[in-house]
C-alpha cells in the first residue's frame, strides 16, 4: 500500500478503508495483481481497466469482491457461504478486507488469540 500511496499520492477523499480493502484484495497475489494494475490512478479504481479473461475462479472472486467493496455490486452472502464458488483462501482474504474496510488500516494492527480451548 504505502508504494502505492507513494506513487499515486495520498488523496483524502480516495483513500478511505473500502478503498484499502479493495487495493488489499487487488494486490493479494501476483497473478491478479497483473490483471488489475492498470484499474489504479489518481482518482481511485476504475475497475473497467481489468483484465478478466481467463482469470481463475479464485481470483474473480476476489476481484468481485473488491468490486461490491467499492460499489453496489459485488459478492453476495449466498455465494460466500458456498464453499464451490468461494474457496476458503479466498474466503479468509475477503473476511480480511471487510475488517480493513470497517476499521481501515488498524485492522493490519489487530491481534488476538484464536485458540478455541473448551
Amino acid at each position: 500500500m504505502e508504494v502505492f500511496n507513494n506513487r499515486l499520492g495520498f488523496i483524502k477523499s480516495r483513500n478511505t478503508p473500502s478503498y484499502y480493502a479493495a487495493l488489499y484484495l487487488l494486490t493479494s497475489n501476483d497473478a491478479l495483481y497483473r490483471r488489475t494494475a492498470n484499474c489504479f490512478y489518481h482518482g481511485g479504481i476504475d475497475f473497467s481497466y481489468a483484465v478478466l479473461r481467463g482469470i481463475s475462479p479464485h481470483n474473480y472472486a476476489l476481484f468481485c469482491a473488491a468490486k461490491g467493496l467499492r460499489h453496489a455490486e459485488g459478492v453476495t452472502e449466498s455465494e460466500l457461504a458456498d464453499p464451490m464458488t468461494i474457496d476458503e483462501e479466498a474466503f479468509r482474504l475477503i473476511m480480511n478486507a471487510l475488517l480493513i474496510a470497517k476499521y481501515g488500516t488498524a485492522a493490519f494492527h489487530l491481534k488476538g488469540d484464536i485458540s478455541h480451548e473448551p
